[in-house]
Parts: C-alpha cells; sequence; structure tokens
C-alpha cells in the first residue's frame, strides 16, 4: 500500500512532523504528460510522488523544452526557488503514477518552524543539484551506452521501492 512515508524524503520525518502532516497529505493519480506547474506560475502545492516520476523543464528560446531533472519517490517538487512560491521551470509527469500532494504554505511553514525539517529539504535540493550536473559530467567521460545505462537505473531507482 502506497504511503507518505513510501516517499523517501517524507520517510525522513520524524515520527511527530509525520503525523503533524498526515492529515493534510493528499494521494493524487498523476497521467504521463500532465503539467503540474508552469514557469513563474504561483505554486499551490508541493509535490512528493510515491511512483510516479515528475520531469522539471526548461523552455529554449527554439520554442520547445528540455528535461534537466527527473524526481521520483526519493524528494519532492513545488517548492520553488529557494522556497518561494514561483518556479523557474515547468514540472510535467514523465511517468504515471501516485504522489501525495501538500498545500505549499503548510509546507512553507513548517520549513521556518523545524530546523530539522529544513535539513531534510536542504539535503533534498542539494541531491537534486548533484543530478542536474551529472549528465554534463557523463557527457564528457562516458559512452553513449554509459550514459543510457545510469539514466535507466536512475528511473528504475525512483520507482522502486
Amino acid at each position: 500500500m502506497l504511503s507518505p512515508a513510501s516517499n523517501l524524503m517524507i520517510k525522513q520525518f520524524n515520527s511527530d512532523k509525520y503525523n503533524k502532516l498526515l492529515p493534510s497529505f493528499q494521494l493524487v493519480c498523476l497521467e504521463a504528460g500532465q503539467l503540474i506547474f508552469r514557469p513563474h506560475e504561483t505554486i499551490q502545492f508541493v509535490y512528493f510522488p510515491v511512483s510516479a516520476i515528475i520531469a522539471m523543464q526548461i523552455d529554449i528560446s527554439d520554442g520547445s523544452s528540455a528535461d534537466i531533472v527527473l524526481i521520483g519517490r526519493e524528494g519532492m517538487v513545488g517548492s520553488g526557488v529557494m522556497g518561494g512560491n514561483q518556479n523557474f521551470s515547468r514540472a510535467r509527469v514523465k511517468f504515471a503514477g501516485f504522489a501525495y500532494k501538500l498545500p505549499l504554505s503548510l509546507f512553507q511553514s513548517e520549513l521556518a518552524q523545524d530546523r530539522a525539517f529544513l535539513k531534510i529539504w536542504m539535503a533534498a535540493t542539494r541531491q537534486m543539484i548533484l543530478q542536474i550536473a551529472m549528465p554534463t559530467i557523463c557527457s564528457s567521460k562516458h559512452s553513449n551506452e554509459q550514459q543510457f545505462i545510469r539514466w535507466l537505473m536512475n528511473t528504475l531507482d525512483k520507482t522502486q521501492p
């Protein structure tokens, strides 16, 4: 059964924090291609995937967009730039599945009040930044086959319990 603790970030919450937030988590089914938010749009919810994978995308000047990071059960999307209520990127569901959503205002309130909660969020943000940087490193050091295998293993890690 999918519970909020199926998300590895939520799993790190202490029992008091988890029990406090539990009534506010809402399980949602996300469809592949579903747009969660657009660049510079005011964000209402943060999403903690438990089986879905959400791509953070950047618009390119030719009108297309590119995935910059994939977020699965290890993290969350929607906290905005440094915890604000707007994001510079688009969030689109890459692989259908489930996520728990939480009102952004509640999430930000908890960040402001709880240092341990803030540390969990900061660690997840650092991990996401590292994941964004990895393709740059890999493209100069690894073959296309090695890069594909890294992508495949990373994708499986995001969805498998």
